[in-house]
């Protein structure tokens, strides 16, 4: 319900970013529904799973993540064309065709109205300085999204996993490279032909807006608080990421260690076991032999 909520909450933020619907749009629109979860089924690369881990607490081993090529192709064009409203929806339909034939998590849905919001958002954004310049082309706002996702999704697999916290992390962490690839994969695709979109057809889309000054331009305070901010995540992730391989290389260390002293005492037994087997043997042969030359 958070997660429902907070997409209302954004849509109702960004909604200066909305665009009016004329009446030759709402056939694009109506394709791009359409088209959507046809979109999400069709053209995928199954993935290995690169040392995740499965569900804790499960039976069943975890399959790898599908790659799917054009998954969300639809919703970041209706992002670009539209706004952040009609990009959640979009996203939503991706994600529930997801969630139900993959992934089988409802966090998908979540996520990938998420995206497609921050992309319609940042392909929508009229600010002059060179970092907002660069996040308007569709294929670099797609590549920072991929960039980005591994944390959405260590997040989001934290709450939707059950087991203690760190058996949540293990398995949130473990899976985050084969679901990065996944999504990141399906995001610069779909950014990449949006960004051609742009190219070939860009008077389909309302003209540009003058340009703003960006809000570090405009207050000292904000521009402190986003190094401040930036720097704090930077550090926080890259512990995450270093006690992570830290803590799963010595767990393989010990493993290992544990394998090796399990096969040493198993080699030290074989030759118990084989003079016992021989032992057994020669009284079978020999009691074989008493019954043959003895008579009933």
């Amino acid at each position: 319900m958070a997660g429902i909520g907070s997409i209302f909450a954004v849509n109702w933020y960004w909604r200066s970013y909305q665009r009016e619907i004329s009446d030759n749009r709402k056939f694009v629109l109506g394709a791009l529904v359409i088209l959507t979860p046809l979109f999400a089924l069709i053209f995928g690369i199954r993935l290995p799973l690169w040392g995740g881990l499965p569900l804790p607490d499960v039976a069943v081993g975890t399959a790898g993540k599908t790659l799917m090529l054009f998954a969300a192709l639809p919703a970041l064009l209706g992002a670009w064309l539209f706004g952040p409203l009609h990009a959640s929806i979009l996203g939503m339909l991706a994600g529930i065709s997801l969630a139900y034939f993959d992934t089988h998590s409802p966090f998908t849905i979540l996520e990938f109205s998420w995206l497609a919001i921050l992309f319609s958002v940042a392909v929508s954004q009229n600010y002059r300085t060179w970092l907002y310049r660069a996040l308007r082309r569709p294929f670099l706002a797609s590549l920072l999204l991929s960039s980005l996702y591994p944390l959405l999704f260590v997040l989001d697999a934290f709450f939707w996993v059950s087991g203690t916290v760190a058996e949540r992390l293990d398995f949130a962490i473990s899976n985050s490279y084969t679901a990065t690839i996944a999504v990141g994969g399906s995001l610069i695709i779909a950014g990449l032909l949006v960004e051609l979109v742009v190219i070939f057809f860009s008077d389909y889309k309302a003209s540009s807006q003058e340009l703003l000054p960006a809000p570090g331009e405009t207050s000292l305070k904000i521009r402190f608080l986003n190094y401040i901010v930036w720097s704090a995540l930077s550090v926080v992730v890259l512990l995450i990421v270093v006690n992570w391989f830290v803590a799963g290389r010595s767990a393989k260390e010990s493993i290992q260690s544990q394998m090796a002293s399990v096969a040493q005492t198993t080699t030290e037994a074989v030759p118990h076991f084989l003079n016992t087997g021989q032992s057994l043997v020669k009284q079978f042969a020999g009691n074989l032999a008493n019954s043959i030359d003895s008579p009933d």
